[in-house]
């Protein structure tokens, strides 16, 4: 069926008229614009802090930080297509920031240089102090995957339930207002 053309200007009134759309946009927003201020603390906390401003002995714990941050968003896929279907997007969005804001809690407990003991089933497991910051960078890798993931599958979501109401697809215009705002 032969769809008539509408102008950009009424496209983008409507997409920004939804307020649906525009809270996920906001909250997507908000989380990356936070996420992109203070990403490259961790770096700086790592090298001035845990290693006295030392680039050179800080680096191979960056590599295998990086490295840990790669591999854990591959595997994080698993657990987001079954929380997915499980707990609904809605709340799995939740679990995400929920794995975010316990990795930033995480930093205060594990950004330090003395080995750290902690109790498993009455075993002491003892792990080595820089080394600590592996966790919350696991955590904070799997949330943001999870999130980012989610708010964009979102966006269709929205956009069926705008053609619900309007009877019109207009996908394109909301993808393009949703990634101009979060690039």
């Amino acid at each position: 069926r032969e769809r008539r053309k509408s102008s950009l200007r009424a496209d983008f009134r409507a997409t920004i008229g939804n307020r649906t759309f525009l809270l996920l946009t906001a909250i997507v927003f908000t989380l990356s614009m936070g996420f992109n201020f203070v990403a490259s603390f961790a770096n700086y906390i790592t090298i001035f802090y845990l290693y006295g401003g030392d680039v050179r002995a800080a680096s191979p714990l960056l590599g295998i930080a990086g490295t840990v941050w790669a591999v854990t968003a591959l595997v994080a896929v698993f657990p987001l297509n079954w929380l997915g279907r499980r707990l609904g997007k809605r709340d799995t969005l939740l679990v995400a920031i929920g794995l975010m804001c316990a990795a930033q809690l995480a930093k205060i407990l594990c950004y330090h240089l003395g080995p750290v003991t902690f109790a498993l089933g009455g075993r002491a497991l003892t792990v080595q102090g820089p080394y600590l910051i592996l966790i919350p960078t696991m955590l904070l890798s799997a949330g943001m995957l999870m999130f980012f993931t989610l708010g964009s599958s979102m966006v269709g979501d929205v956009c069926d339930e705008d053609e619900l109401r309007t009877g019109t697809r207009s996908e394109g215009t909301y993808y393009a207002v949703f990634w101009w705002f979060i690039k």
